[in-house]
């Protein structure tokens, strides 16, 4: 860090490539979709809950300009109950798609059926490893008992 801030920065080198310039290998992406396909579904949910989640997070400016506008300036009662509600809702329902969001994107590895297959093979056969004399995590949601 103290270098950065000695030189202001990090400075490309010359030997650097290029990142517009850098070419994806033929193949590759068929790759990578071979391994996106089994989550395909989660990915869809997620990529709907963030659209959503960033709608909510957009319109509350909005509507609290309709609060200050046309509630608070005009002193109508009316329209400043019904937009603070309306803008409590909308921080409830934010809230609530975060918590989806995070759950979704961190659980995504749960998914894999390779992820799941490991964690059977490791959790089987008794709480300790034989290289390390402290339990293993996951042990007790495994249903085994301590050696």
């Amino acid at each position: 860090m103290e270098k950065v801030l000695r030189y202001q920065g990090v400075r490309k080198r010359d030997d650097d490539p290029d990142p517009w310039r850098t070419t994806i290998h033929p193949g590759t992406v068929r790759r990578v979709l071979a391994y996106f396909r089994p989550h395909i579904r989660m990915v869809a949910l997620f990529v709907v809950v963030a659209t959503m989640e960033a709608l909510t997070v957009a319109a509350t400016p909005l509507l609290l300009r309709e609060l200050v506008d046309n509630g608070i300036v005009k002193n109508d009662r009316g329209v400043v109950i019904l937009t603070a509600c309306l803008a409590v809702g909308l921080a409830v329902l934010g809230a609530g798609l975060s918590l989806v969001s995070a759950y979704i994107s961190g659980g995504s590895g749960r998914w894999s059926a390779t992820t799941s297959g490991f964690r059977r093979s490791t959790t089987s056969g008794g709480c300790r490893s034989r290289s390390s004399p402290a339990p293993r995590r996951g042990c007790w949601s495994a249903g085994c008992t301590p050696n």
